[in-house]
């Protein structure tokens, strides 16, 4: 847990709210809560908020108490991967379609293939665990945010869950937008407006010799 024992560097953006408060923040990513793969679906990716020290446990309910601590708010996002082997599935289907072949004396048409290949993915997704993983941030509601993530993109995913789930757009800052916004603050904008580029080392002049 990065937040807790600051193992990992963060990522700083600000975002601009109001009236923002705990309450509407643990109501509203009960709309994105995560919701675990289905042995019998489709997808192969499932994104969303879980409580706090409790990730694992996608059924608890996510209360303003799992989040809110010290006048900030912590932000825990889960994403589940299923990754099937390829070559797994495609020995799977051969040995399936090698024993229909053998009861039935004739080979299988495309239907048959289709319903097999389903088949030996859905008992495949029954054994095979998804791949987790897990990105905590801190929330000043004053507007700074302080995500924990490497991965670019496992952060821009959690930077779209977060716009989906509160309507707010989290900018970055970095260096130059930190430089900007200090001097936007201070009215000094203009000053940074007027600053002209000029090369450090100028060219030898050209003398054409007659």
């Amino acid at each position: 847990m990065p937040v807790l024992q600051g193992t990992m560097s963060y990522q700083r953006f600000k975002v601009t709210t109001s009236d923002l408060t705990p309450q509407d923040v643990a109501q509203k990513i009960q709309l994105f809560k995560f919701r675990p793969l289905h042995p019998k679906g489709e997808d192969n990716e499932s994104a969303g908020w879980v409580a706090f020290q409790s990730e694992y446990d996608h059924e608890k309910a996510i209360e303003v108490s799992d989040l809110y601590f010290d006048n900030k708010i912590i932000l825990s996002f889960r994403v589940d991967t299923l990754s099937i082997p390829k070559q797994l599935l495609k020995s799977l289907v051969k040995r399936s379609l090698s024993a229909y072949f053998r009861d039935h004396q004739k080979m299988a048409d495309k239907t048959v293939r289709k319903e097999i290949e389903l088949a030996e993915i859905q008992g495949l997704r029954q054994r095979i665990l998804p791949k987790t993983k897990l990105v905590e941030a801190v929330w000043n509601l004053e507007g700074e945010l302080k995500i924990f993530c490497r991965s670019h993109t496992l952060l821009e995913r959690f930077l779209s869950v977060f716009q989906d789930t509160f309507l707010l757009r989290p900018e970055r800052m970095d260096c130059a937008a930190q430089a900007y916004d200090y001097w936007y603050k201070n009215e000094a904008i203009t000053a940074m407006d007027s600053l002209a580029h000029a090369p450090i080392f100028m060219p030898p002049l050209r003398v054409d010799v007659q």
